[in-house]
């Protein structure tokens, strides 16, 4: 599929398994990958964790290991996982956290998990106070948390 073709909550490119043997695991992963990277940057991160939770209602962990680098093209669909408390874990960081990573955790009363520290009550911080994740600091605003230095 071009990425113009490309339409919230309906791209596809997920794939899962119920499985809880690592060989079988691993064989969906690596299944996943030779599909390709699907070409562009921006990802489906809220439709994959949608499906996710569709194919277990009652998983009560739900982990969100995310790239850092580029900021999910679903965003839009974000309201559909109030209250699912996700635990969000930024990957390749060099610098910042990405701020819709932030909103992901706030927005679903989740947590956010760096290699230095836990932040697991985002939702406790005050309207336009800030807080410091490393040498960053981000404040709260009615829209979600923006980076300001």
């Amino acid at each position: 599929m071009s990425d113009t073709d490309k339409k919230i909550n309906s791209t596809g490119g997920l794939y899962s398994t119920n499985s809880t043997n690592f060989t079988e695991v691993l064989g969906i992963m690596n299944y996943a990958r030779s599909k390709g990277s699907g070409g562009d940057g921006p990802e489906n991160d809220i439709e994959a964790l949608l499906h996710g939770i569709t194919i277990c209602p009652m998983c009560q962990n739900i982990v969100h290991i995310a790239d850092n680098a580029v900021t999910p093209r679903d965003m839009a669909l974000l309201y559909q996982l109030t209250n699912k408390h996700i635990k969000v874990i930024p990957c390749q960081v060099s610098g910042r956290i990405n701020p819709a990573l932030l909103n992901i955790a706030l927005q679903t009363k989740g947590s956010i998990h760096t290699v230095e520290k836990d932040f697991i009550n985002l939702p406790d911080v005050p309207l336009n106070d800030s807080i410091n994740i490393g040498a960053y600091i981000y404040r709260r605003t009615v829209d979600g948390f923006i980076h300001i230095l």
